[in-house]
């Protein structure tokens, strides 16, 4: 019973702390990171969004660097773990 307590708490902890994470990324940010999970690249976010491929590589950057990951795919783990 202490190690499942256990268990629950960690998970607990660690859906916090990504939700911390994702609560300091701007709206322009989420657009971005939302179009990175659906698997776009960057030259289609741009167009979507109608900013720069520059604008895009440091939202991108931006993203990745809040979230503590090193990449999209990483990211769509880390989140689909903290559901």
């Amino acid at each position: 019973a202490l190690i499942a307590s256990h268990k629950q708490w960690n998970q607990l902890q660690e859906k916090k702390s990504v939700q911390q994470r994702l609560e300091t990324l701007s709206e322009e940010e989420r657009s971005v990171m939302k179009l990175m999970l659906a698997g776009e690249p960057n030259k289609a976010i741009a167009t979507k969004l109608d900013i720069s491929m520059r604008t895009i590589d440091r939202r991108r950057h931006a993203v990745l660097s809040k979230m503590q990951v090193a990449s999209a795919p990483e990211l769509a783990t880390m989140l689909s773990e903290a559901r």
